[in-house]
């Protein structure tokens, strides 16, 4: 769904520098994009009707301090957290690409091909143990959390909402579609721990594989 800014959304979100985005909107925060300082990024804002909700404000503001300290090139970068009369809102550099869910949609060929399947692989994996190095759980790894950059192919991951580290023990839900049993099964949460996002990783790419229709090499 497509989503344009407009005179009614946050007064810093300027209406004459915003773009059209192509993203999708999520369960409980909207995504605008728009320039600030020059720099392109990306605006998440809790829904209306989530702000007076401590619960996800203390969600949204957890994503935040977790991504803020955390830099590796294969990962978003978290820029500012904003809490004020306009919304609870969270600043991320704008990636410019596609997710891997939308380029299985549009080209699934691109995956059929040795050297893009290895080096995606190589640079998730890569993100993923810099994650793990700093005891942080991503917990939601799935094809549209996962983006490669127009600009020289590049890994992005997205979207630590889910994530789970020793200081923020919890963790909101997850998508059953690519979770680990561990995390479908509340009485199995004490098991989550590093192979729960290795899980992840093998079901996306089964789900390559089932798109593609071809068997991805051992």
């Amino acid at each position: 769904m497509s989503l344009f800014l407009s005179y009614s959304s946050p007064i810093f979100l300027d209406p004459s520098t915003a773009k059209e985005l192509n993203e999708h909107e999520g369960g409980t925060c909207d995504v605008y994009l728009t320039v600030l300082d020059g720099r392109r990024v990306l605006i998440k804002k809790l829904k209306p009707e989530f702000e007076g909700n401590p619960h996800y404000v203390a969600i949204f503001k957890k994503e935040y301090e977790l991504g803020c300290e955390l830099r590796h090139p294969n990962l978003v970068v978290y820029r500012d957290f904003i809490q004020s009369k306009e919304g609870v809102m969270i600043v991320l550099d704008y990636v410019d690409g596609l997710t891997v869910e939308e380029i299985l949609e549009s080209s699934p060929s691109y995956f059929s091909k040795p050297e893009n399947l290895g080096r995606m692989l190589k640079e998730l994996l890569a993100c993923v143990d810099y994650l793990h190095k700093h005891q942080v759980l991503h917990l939601d790894l799935k094809p549209s959390n996962i983006m490669i950059t127009n600009l020289n192919s590049d890994v992005k991951v997205l979207d630590l909402g889910f994530s789970y580290s020793d200081t923020f023990n919890t963790t909101p839900g997850c998508d059953i579609t690519f979770a680990a049993p561990e995390q479908r099964d509340k009485s199995k949460y004490g098991q989550i721990g590093v192979g729960t996002d290795l899980y992840a990783i093998g079901r996306i790419l089964q789900e390559i594989e089932r798109v593609t229709e071809k068997r991805l090499p051992r």
